[in-house]
């Protein structure tokens, strides 16, 4: 008699082809496989980690001292565990003060980046600003030009006050042209309504101009 291929072949590694694992079949259908219990349990899964966020985002009525706001409830837990704090409970305390500290280094690392930002980038513009006027290139236009780039100690932000493009930097030309001629106006204007009206519309002009550009007007 004869036998097909592998019908009896059996031992190590060769079991009968009845009690063999199906292809695509688990071989153990009632449990989860590995993928799953690692997916159930990942804290950092995407799909908790959306879910952690859209619920901490959901809006609900929130009265303090008898005034009704709408906050999201990761702002309500953070605020009732301050305000749990504030009533000596030792977790709120814990928690306050940890998270207190925190901030706090957060907000100083971030004062440092800022301040370091600020400083390079106003550097560069100085070394390019530099630059053209060794090559005696008169009145360069460099954008933004380094004494635009303020740095506010008090909010740790830095802004600047005069234009970053050419376009910018032709616009401020052009306020500082008709705020000149304004004040051209005010001088020759036949009364006093009339120079009033010139100058305050050079004094609108002289505010947005930035203020290394800006001229003390004569008062009305």
């Amino acid at each position: 008699m004869s036998k097909k291929p592998g019908e009896y072949s059996v031992g190590y590694g060769k079991p009968p082809k009845a009690t063999q694992f199906k292809k695509n079949q688990s071989g153990n259908p009632g449990g989860s496989s590995i993928k799953a219990r690692s997916k159930a349990t990942n804290p950092y899964d995407t799909t908790l980690a959306t879910l952690w966020k859209e619920e901490g985002d959901r809006e609900f009525p929130m009265t303090v001292n008898g005034k009704t706001e709408m906050v999201t409830l990761i702002r309500g837990v953070i605020r009732r565990t301050y305000f749990d704090a504030m009533a000596g409970k030792p977790t709120a305390l814990r928690l306050a003060h940890l998270n207190g500290r925190r901030s706090e280094t957060d907000r100083r690392e971030m004062y440092r980046e800022q301040v370091r930002d600020a400083a390079e980038v106003q550097a560069m513009a100085q070394r390019e600003l530099d630059a053209r006027l060794v090559a005696g290139e008169k009145n360069p236009v460099v954008t933004p030009h380094p004494d635009d780039i303020v740095f506010n100690p008090q909010t740790g932000e830095v802004d600047i006050v005069g234009p970053t493009t050419r376009e910018e930097h032709h616009l401020m030309l052009a306020r500082i042209e008709h705020r000149d001629r304004f004040l051209e106006f005010a001088s020759e204007a036949p009364n006093k309504k009339a120079k009033n009206a010139h100058l305050a519309q050079a004094a609108m002009l002289n505010d947005l101009i930035p203020p290394r550009l800006r001229i003390e007007l004569p008062e009305n």
